[in-house]
């Protein structure tokens, strides 16, 4: 599997984007975030709906990945050698969730200079 940037701005951003928005080579957008304890990535198909949910603070970015609208995400290392992204099976006790970097927040309870001032027009009213 091999994801590209997308015109998205950074979701979340410390020293580099946390949460974005990437998509694969059909143009399938998806959320990508650090986990791992910076080590590592998650990838999960985005959600528009569940997304905005997200940003109204009535769930977590844990949360967020719990929704995955499909039966799988990917992960990836950053210091694998070679590089893989590997598909996983959602399994509601996986701990790699509880990895997840910034996941137990709700978005605005992240600093102000770490998010979007007004992310439901900088991204959701742009997710075609």
């Amino acid at each position: 599997m091999k994801f590209t940037k997308t015109k998205y701005k950074a979701i979340i951003h410390s020293e580099g984007p946390n949460l974005e928005i990437v998509k694969d080579v059909e143009n399938i957008l998806y959320l990508k975030c650090f986990c791992l304890n910076g080590s590592g990535y998650i990838y999960t198909k985005l959600s528009k709906n569940n997304l905005q949910t997200y940003f109204e603070d009535k769930i977590t970015l844990k949360e967020l990945y719990l929704l995955g609208i499909d039966e799988q995400y990917f992960v990836k290392t950053r210091f694998e050698t070679p590089p893989s992204i590997r598909p996983m099976r959602f399994m509601a006790d996986d701990s790699i969730f509880d990895t997840i970097e910034c996941g137990n927040e709700l978005y605005n309870q992240l600093s102000k200079d770490m998010i979007l001032k007004n992310p439901m027009v900088d991204i959701i009213e742009n997710i075609v």
